[in-house]
C-alpha cells in the first residue's frame, strides 16, 4: 500500500520548489547583470583614467618590496581589502604584511605634519 501525500502539503511542496526555481533564476540574472555592469565600469575607468592608471602602477611598485622583520601588531581590515591584498601578495611574491607596512609607512610619512597636528590637538 502506497502512502499518499495530502493534497495541501503536496501543493505547498510544489509551490516551494517553484519559488526556489524563480529565486535561482532571478539570482543568476542579477549576477549576470552585476558582472556586465562591473565590466562596463572597469572599461569606462580604463578609458577615462588611462594616464592616471599608468602613473599609479609605476609608483605603486615602491610598495612591493620585503621589509625587515620588526615587532608586529595585528589590525583588522575589511575582507574585501584583504582579498585584494592577498591577490597582490600572491602575484608579487611579497607578504601581505610587507605590502601593508610599506603603504602605511609611506602614508604616515606623507601626512606626518597633519598627523602630528591631530595628535597634538587631541591632547590640548
Amino acid at each position: 500500500m502506497t502512502k499518499k501525500t495530502p493534497t495541501g502539503i503536496s501543493s505547498l511542496i510544489q509551490a516551494g520548489a517553484k519559488h526556489q526555481d524563480i529565486l535561482k533564476d532571478k539570482t543568476t540574472a542579477n549576477l549576470e547583470t552585476i558582472q556586465k555592469e562591473n565590466a562596463k565600469e572597469e572599461e569606462e575607468e580604463t578609458q577615462s583614467n588611462e594616464p592616471i592608471i599608468v602613473q599609479a602602477k609605476s609608483s605603486f611598485k615602491r610598495y612591493l618590496k620585503k621589509r625587515e622583520k620588526e615587532d608586529e601588531e595585528n589590525i583588522r581590515i575589511p575582507s574585501s581589502t584583504h582579498k585584494v591584498l592577498k591577490q597582490l601578495s600572491v602575484a608579487s611574491g611579497i607578504p601581505i604584511s610587507s605590502i601593508v607596512g610599506n603603504i602605511l609607512s609611506s602614508s604616515i610619512e606623507d601626512y606626518n605634519k597633519e598627523i602630528k597636528k591631530i595628535i597634538k590637538d587631541s591632547f590640548a
